[in-house]
């Protein structure tokens, strides 16, 4: 999701209070993104007024990204605030929903999220082995107006499904149907409605 949808001339505004909210600052490091850290302890979320001055004073900001749920000590972050400011200032907002996609509730478009980073381990309970991205069509199209500076599994294998309805090479089919399984277990107990078989 970061190399993919953050363009060369990026800059994002990290989120991070944990691990995973380091390595993906580390992910932006290696590919020579543009990156500006706040940064608070596992156990606190993000300074809302100290952010918003730093969007503020920070124009050259045009993404912000932030875990929803940090697996580190656990702390659900404010994504409600952080939607807010990615509809108010017109930054893209990424956030990585991979502790949390399916046991949390997560309305995408009433929040404006423009990707959603998950997998179909964890919360969904298949096994690892597929990550997936939900991506707006804003967050994609200043992806395709851009020359890539990376080679992205994402990019290629999204433009592979359009144009052929297939995997680029050899696809995980135990991890497909374990998915599936999952994801019809998940239905049937009721999914984000709360309804269905017990």
């Amino acid at each position: 999701m970061l190399t993919t949808l953050v363009p060369a001339d990026g800059t994002v505004l990290m989120l991070i209070n944990g691990a995973y909210g380091l390595r993906a600052k580390k992910i932006l490091d290696i590919a020579r993104r543009g990156v500006i850290v706040h940064e608070t302890p596992e156990d606190t979320p993000p300074d809302l007024a100290a952010v918003e001055r730093i969007l503020a004073a920070t124009p050259q900001i045009t993404h912000i990204f932030a875990v929803h749920c940090e697996t580190t000590s656990g702390i659900l972050n404010p994504i409600r605030d952080i939607a807010r400011w990615r509809r108010s200032t017109q930054r893209v907002f990424l956030l990585d929903s991979m502790s949390a996609f399916g046991a949390l509730p997560l309305d995408a478009q009433a929040l404006s999220v423009d990707a959603i980073a998950a997998s179909s381990n964890k919360c969904i309970e298949g096994v690892p082995g597929l990550g997936f991205v939900f991506a707006a069509g804003r967050a994609r199209a200043d992806r395709r107006q851009r020359p890539p500076r990376s080679c992205s599994i994402c990019m290629n294998q999204w433009k592979n499904f359009e144009r052929t309805g297939q995997y680029r090479f050899t696809p995980p089919i135990h991890v497909i149907v374990s998915f599936h399984q999952a994801l019809t277990e998940f239905f049937a107990e009721g999914g984000q409605s709360g309804r269905g078989k017990r």
